[in-house]
């Protein structure tokens, strides 16, 4: 996946609950690629606006600034996707185990 993914210079999500496009949010940043995303409930419990570049559900005009602003603010951008790439490790699955099984450990003690 990562050759054909390589060339790719943004994600951009149209939704976050509803199918598994959480999965490529991750995915994508893990890559260093930035994500555009709505600006949903969902989303924004992970992410904010350092990390993640987001757009009013259902605003295309929104969507397509964002697209450009991608596109003439390389830098900027970059470090987003960086900021984003520490939410993502923040969310390992090694990092949810971890606090999945203190949770449940908690309610045995």
């Amino acid at each position: 996946m990562t050759a054909s993914v390589n060339p790719i210079r943004l994600f951009v999500t149209h939704a976050w609950v509803e199918n598994d496009d959480y999965a490529r949010v991750f995915e994508y940043l893990a890559m260093g690629k930035p994500v555009i995303a709505p600006s949903t409930q969902g989303i924004l419990d992970y992410f904010d606006k350092d990390s993640l570049l987001f757009f009013e559900p259902g605003n295309g005009a929104e969507l397509a600034q964002q697209i450009e602003y991608v596109f003439f603010h390389p830098r900027e951008v970059l470090e987003i996707a960086r900021k984003g790439q520490e939410v993502f490790v923040e969310h390992t699955w090694d990092r949810e185990r971890e606090t999945l099984v203190d949770r449940v450990s908690a309610l045995f003690n």
